[in-house]
């Protein structure tokens, strides 16, 4: 074999070591590459769920929080009713010993009851910001039971306050919501619960 022959086969089969390495390093990237894209779309997807946690951890305690705070507000409404229905007893008993010299309290009748709450809201009708929903009249007075969730006590409620008409109600803010709530001692939530605001529309619509 010829030196230029032995260094021809030299290089020959350098060229295939090299070659070799070449593909060797090449596949080992390759394989190393799909592996990275692999854990990295594992992690995208574990991030993904843990957002999906997260939100659904803030949404349920947001649920808790509202039920809460509407069970508080249910509370405090029941214990005003309780002291001023108390209230109310202790005076009638106070006319009752004055009038008769015995201790016999005149029974509260559902009627004086309803009467003395109708009252309250009137009262309250006095500080009350109807700068957004509008004031109406009791000769525009329209009848709010059509809306589901106002029954006849609630519509007397709201007449007290000084709502009459659909548009007022189709008005309603959330501050709004917060007042009347207040006002006529209803339950929190209970008006978005039945749409109100979305039944005045229909109700102005037609």
């Amino acid at each position: 074999m010829s030196f230029t022959t032995a260094v021809l086969l030299s290089i020959f089969w350098l060229l295939i070591a090299a070659l070799l390495g070449g593909l060797i390093v090449y596949f080992l990237m390759q394989n190393r590459s799909k592996l990275l894209k692999q854990n990295y779309e594992e992690l995208q997807q574990k991030y993904k769920n843990l957002e999906k946690e997260q939100d659904k951890l803030k949404k349920d305690c947001e649920e808790s929080q509202a039920a809460l705070k509407a069970e508080i507000e249910q509370q405090k409404a029941t214990i005003k009713e309780k002291q001023e229905s108390l209230q109310t007893l202790e005076v009638q008993k106070a006319e009752g010993l004055s009038r008769s010299g015995r201790q016999e309290a005149k029974p509260i009748t559902r009627d004086a009851k309803k009467q003395a709450e109708l009252d309250r809201i009137r009262a309250k009708a006095k500080a009350f910001d109807y700068s957004n929903m509008g004031v109406a009249t009791a000769e525009q007075k329209e009848d709010l039971k059509l809306i589901s969730g106002i029954g006849p006590f609630i519509e007397e409620k709201l007449n007290a306050l000084g709502i009459y008409t659909f548009a007022q109600i189709s008005k309603f803010t959330e501050k709004d919501i917060e007042q009347v709530t207040e006002a006529i001692e209803f339950f929190p939530g209970r008006i978005q619960r039945d749409e109100w605001i979305k039944q005045a529309k229909e109700r102005v619509a037609k």
